[in-house]
């Protein structure tokens, strides 16, 4: 599939600069195997564990749901380097879900700063029309 082939290496993002629901440049995901990908639909869940995201690569169509679940031993919080608002602190359990509303690829991480430690490649749904992202400058 070419979009995933895409997600292991293109740009995704840049530092925060609250754009909610716009990709964003110089963040590359980093290399994954296969084992680090999972294709899937509306509602899957994302296991935050004290390892890190399982699974850390998702692709996804564009509406979907994506949730999050905090299982790890300690609240943690999801933070979407596009500007959207964070989760703020997920208890032990706890969720968080996002509808991606625009095709691009979006990294996050599980701490205010620090390096993404996943993302999420959106793609049209069979027949839909692409939402494209606008370009920044």
């Amino acid at each position: 599939m070419a979009g995933l082939a895409c997600a292991a290496g293109c740009a995704v993002g840049q530092a925060d600069q609250g754009l909610p629901g716009r990709p964003l440049e110089n963040v590359t995901a980093p290399p994954l195997t296969s084992a680090d990908t999972q294709r899937i639909g509306s509602g899957l869940t994302v296991s935050l564990t004290a390892g890190g995201p399982v699974p850390r690569q998702l692709v996804a169509g564009l509406g979907d749901t994506i949730t999050w679940r905090n299982d790890s031993g300690g609240k943690v919080s999801v933070h979407l380097i596009d500007g959207t608002r964070p989760s703020g602190d997920i208890p032990p359990g706890g969720t968080f879900t996002h509808v991606f509303e625009t095709v691009g690829s979006f990294a996050y991480r599980t701490s205010k700063d620090g390096e993404p430690v996943g993302f999420v490649e959106i793609l049209p749904h069979a027949g839909q029309e692409p939402t494209p992202a606008t370009p920044t400058r």
